[in-house]
């Protein structure tokens, strides 16, 4: 018998209250592209890992949308990283 996952989930909000937001959804996107393609795995690859869908994966990426910390905890683990490593750098 297979393992049985639970059902992907968006996991992100789009609530775009908060004018510092978009640039640091936009942060985490970049960090998250490069913590993916540094691993080697497409965004399919990456959302099946994490249990979420490739959509939601896109959507991080490209700063759509901002992920819960549950979402973080699940891509650091599929990533083979820390949730930390998501804060990266950020440069001005």
């Amino acid at each position: 018998m297979g393992v049985v996952h639970p059902p992907r989930q968006r996991n992100c909000t789009t609530d775009h209250s908060d004018q510092q937001l978009p640039a640091l959804k936009s942060h985490f996107g970049k960090i998250m592209l490069r913590l993916r393609q540094s691993a080697k795995l497409t965004q399919r690859e990456l959302a099946d890992r994490a249990h979420l869908t490739q959509q939601a994966i896109s959507n991080l990426e490209t700063g759509r949308c901002e992920p819960t910390w549950g979402t973080v905890c699940r891509l650091a683990q599929a990533l083979n990283t820390e949730p930390t490593a998501f804060l990266g750098k950020q440069t001005k």
